[in-house]
């Protein structure tokens, strides 16, 4: 277990024997994207696609790979594809709901983050990117009182202490300071993803409310922490790309 360099070995014999086993091919992309190497890893989903067209799990992750690539029609494409072949796909679309935040297609990803929250498990996600589109869209008290009920409402554990927090910061009850203290934690990695999370709803509550120039230096330091594998350090390259273009300031 772990063993991901073994496993791209093991794989690539049982394809050598076998150059039709499409799931050589998925199994070995897997393997290539937690080594990060993702394009290799998009070659191999792509190989398994082209035997075998219904692989659900080869879409969903080749839209992950190709949205933090930055290729969002790509992702966009492929995560419809899963959510075609497996209409409660719920992760699906909660991923495609992101690739559509990311292209500021606000409807159509609200409509994804509603739909991941329909389907379950609970999760504090959808909720708090429900509150930033809304929020952008003139929203911000509606979303607000929606998001304060949620709130209310969830069950509290250790698991999801940290994006309470997120949320309580969302709707004025945390402030800015407070939130990147907290998300300081003696674990390196925790530590890591807690502070690219913590400066990414920073920088998007700094771009709601008119700062710019602040949003782009929070977004910057979601990016600095390193954390490639969040989808908050992908949207804050996203965010980052747009205040970057001409006209942007």
């Amino acid at each position: 277990a772990g063993d991901h360099h073994g496993a791209i070995d093991d794989y690539s014999r049982v394809i050598e024997a076998d150059p039709k086993m499409a799931a050589a091919f998925r199994y070995r992309g897997d393997a290539w994207k937690r080594t990060k190497q993702p394009v290799r890893a998009i070659a191999d989903y792509t190989h398994a696609l082209e035997l075998t067209p219904g692989r659900v799990e080869a879409y969903y992750e080749r839209a992950y790979l190709r949205g933090t690539k930055g290729d969002w029609d790509g992702a966009i494409a492929d995560d419809t594809q899963a959510i075609v072949l497996k209409p409660d796909h719920g992760a699906a679309y909660y991923e495609r709901g992101i690739w559509r935040y990311h292209a500021h297609s606000w409807t159509d990803a609200l409509a994804d983050f509603r739909k991941r929250s329909e389907l379950g498990p609970p999760s504090d996600h959808p909720p708090l990117r429900i509150w930033l589109i809304r929020a952008r869209l003139g929203e911000r008290d509606a979303a607000t009182k929606e998001l304060a009920r949620y709130l209310k409402g969830r069950k509290t554990e250790a698991s999801n202490e940290w994006t309470f927090k997120m949320g309580s910061f969302l709707i004025g009850e945390f402030s800015e300071a407070d939130l990147i203290q907290s998300a300081e934690s003696k674990n390196p990695k925790t530590d890591q993803k807690q502070k690219c999370g913590a400066y990414f709803y920073a920088g998007s509550r700094r771009l709601i409310d008119g700062d710019k120039s602040g949003a782009k230096d929070l977004f910057q330091k979601c990016i600095d922490t390193g954390a490639k594998i969040s989808l908050d350090y992908a949207s804050s390259a996203a965010e980052l790309e747009f205040l970057r273009r001409p006209g942007m300031k």
